[in-house]
């Protein structure tokens, strides 16, 4: 009995540390994207600060350090809501032996705003700060003052905001717990990957505003300005998304999937297929950018797979709503008279036995 007992702990012992090295994993991966986070904020934020100072040396620029605090504190408050809710819902495993089981109850349960809605509203804060801070640089003059030559160079204004594509895959990175191999991670990873792409396709079609720019239109710029500006708080969808569907372990919204889509490829991606070969066709001292086969690559890729899709989803939808007027159906449950369901169960065992036989007899 007593060696019985211990062999009995010895086992429970070994089925815990699978789930104690894990937990230990997962505690250090966010300790370093947290770190990796905060860090790349302050860089970022305090190079563009300094940089509208240096430009602008007036009190009210100092402000921009006091917003990038707010930031940077929501941005926290994000991490560490989305390490609790992970955290929480590996309590919720019993593993015994290797085997997981979820409590169902739990699995099935998704908020309306989504698992994590600090992990979409920090980064619509963080964008639109961003944003307003491309502005400022744009129409101060500050834009049209960069020389190459200087150490505020326009590749350097680039560098500096394309950390928001890393900022991105790190921060979506630490909202979910999927492990490696799975289906779940290898779409999250294609997504963020996706989604950090568009940024730096942001950021390469707003370089063109940096420098003497005097060849564009004032149209041009200002329209040139808003969709970079679009294109860089349009992620807040993805976010939004994957907190309904708990970051892709639950079937997500099709609507919003092809709303997001459609909104990037006709708001961003074909208005900037349009400018680039504007720029091409008339601004010979600029550079083409390869984003513009990317651009034309997603727009082919949204008239092939995404509308047909989109046109599939409008007609369940229209179907949901027109079936009501065409059926009329009437459904009246009665209360339940006669057998039990396990009486009805075992009849109906009863007579596929029966029907069993009797194929093999006259067989």
């Amino acid at each position: 009995m007593g060696r019985g007992r211990h062999y009995t702990k010895l086992d429970e012992r070994l089925a815990r540390e699978p789930k104690m090295c894990r937990c230990t994993s997962l505690f250090a991966a966010r300790v370093i994207d947290t770190a990796l986070i905060l860090g790349l904020h302050v860089v970022q934020g305090s190079t563009l600060n300094f940089l509208l100072i240096w430009h602008d040396n007036t009190n009210s620029t100092y402000f921009w350090f006091v917003a990038d605090l707010c930031v940077l504190m929501i941005t926290m408050g994000a991490l560490i809501t989305s390490y609790h809710h992970v955290r929480l819902k590996s309590k919720r495993k019993i593993q015994p032996f290797g085997i997981s089981f979820v409590d169902e109850a739990h699995a099935k349960s998704v908020p309306r705003r989504g698992v994590i809605p600090f992990a979409y509203s920090a980064w619509f804060i963080y964008s639109t700060f961003l944003v307003a801070k491309m502005g400022v640089i744009f129409q101060s003059g500050l834009a049209a003052s960069l020389k190459p030559q200087d150490s505020h160079s326009p590749q350097m204004i680039c560098c500096v905001l394309s950390i928001s594509a890393v900022l991105f895959f790190l921060q979506l990175n630490s909202c979910h717990s999927a492990r490696s191999g799975t289906s779940r991670y290898t779409a999250l990873m294609n997504t963020a990957f996706a989604t950090a792409i568009e940024i730096l396709d942001s950021i390469n079609l707003f370089s063109v505003l940096l420098g003497p720019s005097y060849e564009l239109p004032n149209n041009l710029q200002t329209a040139v300005l808003i969709l970079s500006s679009i294109n860089i708080v349009l992620p807040t969808l993805v976010f939004f998304k994957f907190s309904l569907s708990d970051f892709g372990e639950h079937s997500g919204n099709s609507a919003i999937d092809f709303t997001h889509l459609t909104l990037k490829t006709l708001v961003v991606d074909l208005p900037f297929l349009v400018i680039r070969i504007y720029l091409w066709s008339h601004c010979v001292h600029m550079d083409v950018s390869p984003f513009i086969v990317k651009n034309l690559l997603c727009l082919v890729w949204w008239l092939r797979y995404v509308l047909p899709e989109g046109i599939a989803i409008l007609r369940s939808l229209l179907d949901q709503v027109e079936m009501p007027k065409k059926g009329h159906y009437t459904i009246t449950v009665h209360p339940l008279v006669g057998p039990t369901p396990a009486d009805s169960v075992s009849t109906i065992n009863r007579q596929i036995q029966g029907f069993e036989l009797n194929t093999m007899s006259s067989s």
